[in-house]
């Protein structure tokens, strides 16, 4: 029992690698404005959204700024998560949002607050087992079910000088939520059945925008690693276990930015370009521990994902003084490993969503709308499986069978994102004016 029981953990571990992009990142989240735009913003957003892009754009706040966007997102992916069996995850629907608000309180210096899933996805299966069946021998229907969110509560500081330079930097409090679930039809209890979640409270998140011209502006975002633990006193894998805790990390990443606007006799033309760099390779080998029987034990469960690339482009039009349409792309590059790639989570390979959308700003708020379409996929071969190494140097004459990987067969992402925001701005009284940052 013992044996059977820490060979299903692993497995309910692996598979927590969830309909995400590179790593558990999602490459089209926030918000609608800049959605339109492929997600583009590291050198020039000027909302809240900051808090989540580059916390050096709450310093182009004028007074006080709030901000909610809602991003409804409908996915689904196809693979092989029991040999021989193809199926479909799915539609999971996804509700991420952002809620946050800048306050000017220096002409020098602004402060903000928000709350955003950072990470935050979902996958289900149900098909008809080719390894369980009743006494007709028909195969049972398995429900297999996974959910990770990361959810950050972040303040932040942002020095302006001139409308020139911004400098800002954010603390991340961050919330992990791990739940798995995994039923065989008319089974007495669940194989797998545990909700847990963890804190970490090491996350930071800096960066800075520069605008040397008016129609010209160029931003750096860095956010560091965090390794918040999932626990959970108790649950059911095969058999029931007490005290399980497994770290799940969140890499750093690494954004530049820059934007270039054109005047044009009905308004502007803006083109926009955001390169990301995932350090993805540090999500290499997680160490998760549980007790059963009253014994600890400890699993290593591989991941081997490895650094990319995500590159966003965008073009806004705006015209009628008030009014904007916005068109964009992202290129998402492969960062899960082939042979330990999950059945839950985004193919190894590189994914392209494509993005429109479309605002309207009157003096004291705006609305912005979009949509996202992302998709992509691979053929997993045998050799792939057969090249798994845990240790990353024995090769494959010493591969191991990694449980809920993958099997040799097609693997497909699909993805489409509503998106709304709407921000309101508040002007400065005139009895404080002097502090604000268009003072003489």
């Amino acid at each position: 029992m013992r044996t059977a029981s820490r060979t299903t953990f692993v497995a309910a571990l692996i598979a927590t690698q969830v309909a995400t992009a590179g790593g558990f990142d999602t490459p089209v989240l926030y918000s609608a404005r800049h959605m339109g735009m492929g997600g583009t913003g590291v050198s020039w957003v000027y909302d809240p959204t900051a808090l989540y892009m580059n916390p050096a754009g709450i310093g182009n706040t004028e007074f006080i700024t709030l901000h909610l966007d809602l991003s409804p997102i409908i996915a689904s992916i196809e693979a092989i998560p029991e040999k021989d069996t193809e199926a479909k995850a799915g539609p999971a629907v996804l509700v991420p949002f952002l809620f946050g608000s800048s306050f000017r309180i220096w002409k020098y210096l602004t402060f903000g607050i928000g709350a955003y899933p950072v990470a935050s996805a979902s996958g289900g299966y149900k098909y008809d087992s080719k390894l369980s069946k009743d006494a007709d021998g028909t195969p049972l229907e398995v429900t297999d079910e996974t959910t990770i969110r990361f959810i950050e509560i972040s303040p932040a500081l942002a020095f302006n000088y001139k409308d020139i330079l911004n400098v800002g930097v954010g603390y991340r409090l961050t919330l992990a939520q791990l739940k798995r679930f995994k039923e065989t039809e008319g089974a007495t209890s669940p194989f797998f059945d545990f909700d847990a979640s963890g804190w970490d409270f090491a996350g930071v998140r800096a960066g800075i925008q520069y605008r040397p011209i008016k129609y010209f502006s160029v931003g750096v975002n860095y956010r560091h690693k965090i390794e918040p633990v999932a626990e959970a006193d108790s649950g059911t894998l095969i058999a029931a276990v007490e005290d399980i805790k497994y770290p799940l990390v969140l890499p750093s990443r690494l954004s530049f930015g820059f934007r270039a606007d054109v005047p044009l006799p009905i308004g502007s033309l803006g083109i926009s370009t955001d390169a990301e760099y995932g350090f993805q390779s540090q999500n290499d080998t997680s160490v998760a521990t549980y007790v059963l029987g009253g014994k600890e034990s400890s699993l290593n469960v591989p991941f081997k994902w490895k650094d990319a690339w995500t590159v966003r482009w965008g073009a806004e039009l705006s015209f009628l003084e008030s009014w904007a349409a916005r068109v964009g792309f992202v290129w998402d590059q492969e960062t899960s490993n082939r042979s330990f790639s999950s059945a839950f989570g985004t193919p190894p390979a590189d994914t392209w969503s494509y993005t429109l959308g479309g605002g309207y700003k009157a003096k004291s708020w705006e609305v912005n709308l979009a949509y996202a379409y992302r998709s992509g996929g691979t053929t997993i071969t045998q050799e792939d499986v057969d090249a798994r190494d845990p240790d990353g140097k024995d090769g494959p004459e010493k591969a191991i069978t990694c449980l809920t990987c993958s099997f040799p067969g097609e693997h497909q992402i699909a993805l489409h994102g509503i998106y709304v925001d709407f921000s309101w701005y508040f002007d400065m009284p005139s009895a404080i004016a002097n502090w604000s940052r268009t003072a003489d």
